[in-house]
């Protein structure tokens, strides 16, 4: 009884934050979170929302029971996603108030990810619809360095825009290479709390079997779309600095972080960085001696040389994307390896990259690697 009257306060406190946002901005967040309502609404019951929403918007259920069995539970979350937006302000914070309510029955990670998310953006200094915004339009960057962020993004497009074919172990073809755009499929990123422990075998399952595998694991896995990798996190209680992508070799991490740089470029994800630095590890090997920041950012971006010091005034605005941990010849401690504060100071590379994830170094920056699960080694982390 004590927490339904917990739930129902959540929910009349969560209508009352809604309801001081104007229609435009509710509309920015309710798209903002639509890849979370879909995971969401394909896992709950269709009967169990249906019947919620009767206490906090007007639904045809019986219409809705209807459309869930023909077209599935997918094709449902969209159409209903559609008729929710077209029926106006009123009936989208009541969609909300529904989706809090139900959290009572239904603990799934992304819907206590988006509720948290909304009260905390009501509680702190974490502006999410200023969050929004800001990834959504043109980067602020300094009039000084709008010609050479344009020759960046030029020269990044140029390495991302085509994605290589890599031809299979002993055939004699050789490698094709198609726009990005055209062949890139999104890879399901999910939390790994829950994937740590298993083994590559398991997460390796195919066909039958890693389906069975999903419909058992589903109801505890946080779905994370591209767009969301630097989104608060309800578990920690704050908004990231450093994530890391894990995943066995070979499943496309390497892709996906080629597809994040390209939609960067074009102005589609994440333009609260006005730079991005995009390195592999395997390229970083050649620094075998002891090697500033500046000197590692202008090994791979020699025309950023005389800008960097205006660049790194605001590092807040900047993103670090390593590639391939595993593939890293350095000794990389993010336990206890050194740490250096001056991007002019020489130290090991591994030292820099700690420091970046430290945020001893540029503190503000953020950094994005990707690495296979429980890689063991020269490179300790947790």
């Amino acid at each position: 009884m004590e927490e339904s009257r917990r739930i129902q306060a959540e929910v009349e406190k969560l209508g009352r934050t809604l309801s001081e946002y104007e229609h435009h901005a509710l509309r920015m967040m309710y798209e903002y979170f639509k890849g979370d309502i879909i995971c969401v609404l394909e896992y709950l019951p269709t009967h169990s929302f249906l019947c919620e929403s009767q206490n906090y918007m007007s639904l045809n259920t019986e219409h809705y029971r209807t459309m869930e069995k023909q077209i599935g539970p997918e094709a449902f979350a969209q159409l209903l996603l559609e008729d929710v937006l077209a029926m106006g302000r009123d009936a989208v914070i009541g969609f909300f108030k529904t989706l809090c309510a139900l959290q009572k029955d239904h603990q799934h990670p992304n819907l206590l990810g988006v509720i948290d998310e909304i009260n905390v953006a009501d509680q702190s200094d974490v502006m999410l619809l200023a969050h929004i915004i800001e990834d959504t339009t043109d980067s602020t960057v300094p009039p000084e360095q709008k010609e050479i962020w344009t020759h960046h993004k030029s020269h990044l497009l140029k390495i991302t825009r085509t994605l290589v074919e890599n031809k299979p172990p002993g055939s004699t073809w050789n490698q094709q290479g198609f726009p990005i755009s055209e062949r890139y499929l999104d890879l399901i990123v999910v939390s790994t709390y829950q994937l740590k422990q298993r083994s590559q075998h398991e997460i390796l399952y195919t066909g039958s079997q890693h389906e069975l595998f999903w419909k058992q694991a589903k109801h505890g896995l946080e779905r994370i779309s591209i767009d969301k990798l630097f989104r608060w996190c309800h578990r920690s209680e704050c908004m990231p600095r450093a994530v890391l992508v894990s995943g066995v070799p070979g499943v496309g991490k390497t892709t996906m972080m080629q597809k994040f740089v390209f939609d960067w470029v074009n102005g589609s994800l994440y333009q609260r960085f006005n730079f991005v630095f995009f390195f592999k590890f395997r390229d970083l090997n050649r620094h075998n001696k002891e090697i500033t920041l500046e000197e590692m950012i202008c090994t791979e971006y020699p025309y950023l040389e005389i800008y960097l010091s205006d660049i790194f005034q605001n590092p807040e605005k900047l993103l670090f994307i390593l590639d391939g941990l595993d593939e890293s010849n350095h000794h990389i401690d993010f336990k206890a390896g050194p740490l250096c504060r001056n991007t002019k100071q020489p130290v090991q590379l591994g030292s820099i990259v700690v420091s970046l994830v430290k945020q001893s170094l540029l503190k503000g920056c953020s950094v994005l690697m990707t690495s296979p699960p429980n890689k063991t080694g020269r490179h300790q982390y947790q």
